[in-house]
């Protein structure tokens, strides 16, 4: 470990774990959902980023969360692409895709 991770281990988590999260959020809002209307795709996003900041900062790690939710009905495609400037030693990204057949939800 390097640098600030050396020192304040509790202080980073991995990708893996804020992933875990978020899928078992968006399995818990969309369940086996069949279709995707836009209020009810707006309503789906919100309680799916609420729930998720919510719980990855009860973590209590010292950082600043950002989270975007996109729904999609299948089939079809959806292409996301993500960009940052930031700090490679002390920021990162993780990105979540979960369908359930019908709905594409990215996170």
């Amino acid at each position: 470990m390097a640098g600030t991770e050396a020192a304040h281990p509790e202080a980073f988590h991995s990708a893996e774990e804020i992933d875990g999260i978020v899928r078992r959020i968006i399995q818990q809002v969309l369940g086996d959902a069949r279709v995707s209307h836009r209020e009810l795709s707006d309503l789906w996003c919100d309680q799916i980023l609420e729930r998720s900041l919510k719980e990855v900062s009860s973590l209590g790690r010292p950082f600043k969360y950002m989270a975007t939710c996109v729904i999609s009905k299948q089939p079809g495609t959806l292409d996301t692409a993500a960009t940052a400037f930031w700090d490679t030693q002390y920021d990162s990204l993780c990105c979540c895709r979960l369908g359930n057949g019908s709905i594409d939800c990215i996170v």
